[in-house]
């Protein structure tokens, strides 16, 4: 299997790959898929099928950034939540 050197964080297969031996890398981080924690490797590279290879988007050099994520706090589902019920009367 061709080996792919890692430029950026790749979740693959329930581990996520770092760049080569980042200072201070956790053993573990939140899966962007379903946001348990996974192991990380940090050998800096990926083994992956030619198949897997030519899926990944070339604009992004062959890398898939692990999502940024963050859920919204609880104000801003407030203030989503107000509007939608004042558009809501607006209608009525």
């Amino acid at each position: 299997m061709p080996t792919y050197k890692v430029l950026r964080p790749i979740e693959h297969n329930n581990q996520i790959y770092l760049p080569a031996d980042p200072a201070g890398a956790p053993p573990r981080l939140p899966s962007s898929g379903h946001g348990k924690d996974v192991p990380t490797n940090t050998s800096g590279v990926i083994e992956l099928t030619e198949a897997e290879a030519v899926a990944l988007d070339p604009v992004t050099h062959g890398q898939v950034p692990v999502s940024d994520y963050q859920p919204d706090s609880l104000e801003a589902a407030k203030r989503r939540e107000a509007a939608r019920l004042k558009v809501e009367v607006k209608k009525k």
